[in-house]
């Protein structure tokens, strides 16, 4: 923190004392004490510099510190009075050397700069009253830097935890957007493959079902650039109901016989919505990477929570990593997992019992009787 030490810097307006004496003609020889209250403030300044910049290590922290110790207590032993009063300048340097660097324990070390100070100050003076006096001053100096030391640092470690946050929340929404990129896109232009290849079909032998799926084609396309709006936005989220019936449609145009077995009560919306993303990627899976003629769709409710199970009876045309764009993390089953995994939940795939694919999605969800008690 570069701007910390320049609040320290004023509280040079101590030595105004000791330069009171010295243009009064009590300190003598005057040179000797003018040049040793000179370097006493530059000394200061340097220490503190040197306590506050990342550039210096250990050794020029301590040393500037040390030699300005030396210096004051020579000046104070030498012309008493408004010298001893230094002893608050260098207990201004010490807390900040302790506090800052954590090189020495803050306590100690300003305790013990002002029972010199105090030590000194009945040496130099005699007077018991004016030594406590000025220990007292010395520990107050100390303590008072410390705490805004410590404020200091407080506030740089807010700054620095905002900073990761920002992060964090931007390669979030980075990640949230591209699997939503994904799942969106996957799931619409596989559904546009299968419905224009209908088109090429029956382009010759049923116009009327060629302009049906025509009409289809335009719909999907104007759905997808919905989703897709609403997905940058941040507002797209998963209908179960909505997505097993789009399941059940985009099957069906696939030529694919399909089963949707739906039970239980109504999921909280998290879990509804998280559900619907797993139905939407593993139908586009299915019709993208399998040659299946009956697929199973089934959202059953069990002790432990809420399982949806996908099979189908095709062999895989791909390897699993074509699904996941080279087994990047964070779309397709990756992804899914990655979701389900945040919220309490897994995901599992394993060949069939008689062949084909299963894809399993397992969430925790509370009890019926739970949700209504907490949203009363």
């Amino acid at each position: 923190m570069h701007k910390a030490p320049t609040i320290f810097y004023p509280v040079l307006v101590i030595a105004a004392g000791a330069l009171s004496d010295i243009v009064g003609g009590r300190d003598t020889p005057t040179w000797e004490a003018a040049a040793g209250l000179l370097s006493f403030c530059a000394l200061y300044l340097f220490s503190l510099w040197t306590a506050f910049s990342d550039r210096c290590g250990r050794l020029l922290v301590i040393t500037p510190a040390v030699v300005l110790t030396a210096l004051t207590l020579t000046l104070a032993l030498r012309f008493g009075a408004g010298m001893v009063w230094l002893f608050s300048l260098l207990a201004v340097v010490w807390s900040a050397v302790a506090s800052w660097r954590h090189l020495l324990h803050p306590p100690l070390v300003i305790g013990l700069v002002s029972f010199v100070a105090g030590v000194t100050a009945v040496y130099a003076d005699g007077e018991v009253g004016d030594a406590i006096v000025i220990s007292y001053s010395t520990l107050l100096s100390g303590v008072i830097v410390t705490i805004i030391v410590r404020l200091f640092s407080t506030v740089m470690e807010l700054r620095q935890a905002q900073e990761e946050l920002a992060h964090s929340a931007v390669a979030e929404e980075r990640l949230r957007f591209a699997r939503d990129l994904h799942d969106l896109l996957g799931h619409s232009i596989s559904l546009i493959v299968v419905k224009a290849e209908a088109v090429r079909r029956f382009a010759e032998c049923d116009p009327s079902t060629v302009k049906r799926h025509a009409q289809d084609i335009e719909a999907v396309g104007r759905t997808s650039l919905e989703e897709i709006r609403e997905a940058i936005s941040g507002y797209r989220e998963r209908d179960l109901n909505s997505e097993l019936k789009g399941a059940k449609l985009a099957l069906t145009d696939a030529g694919i016989e399909t089963e949707i077995v739906h039970d239980g009560p109504p999921l909280p919306v998290q879990a509804d919505a998280l559900l619907g993303w797993v139905v939407r990627e593993g139908v586009t899976n299915v019709i993208r990477h399998s040659e299946a003629r009956h697929c199973e769709i089934s959202v059953r409710h069990r002790p432990e929570g809420v399982e949806l199970e996908i099979r189908n009876d095709g062999p895989r045309t791909k390897p699993p990593a074509a699904e996941n764009d080279g087994g990047a993390p964070g779309h397709g089953l990756l992804g899914l997992a990655e979701r389900l995994s945040a919220a309490g939940g897994a995901l599992a795939t394993a060949p069939g019992v008689d062949g084909g694919f299963r894809l399993t999605a397992t969430l925790s969800v509370a009890r019926r009787s739970e949700v209504r008690v907490g949203t009363q």
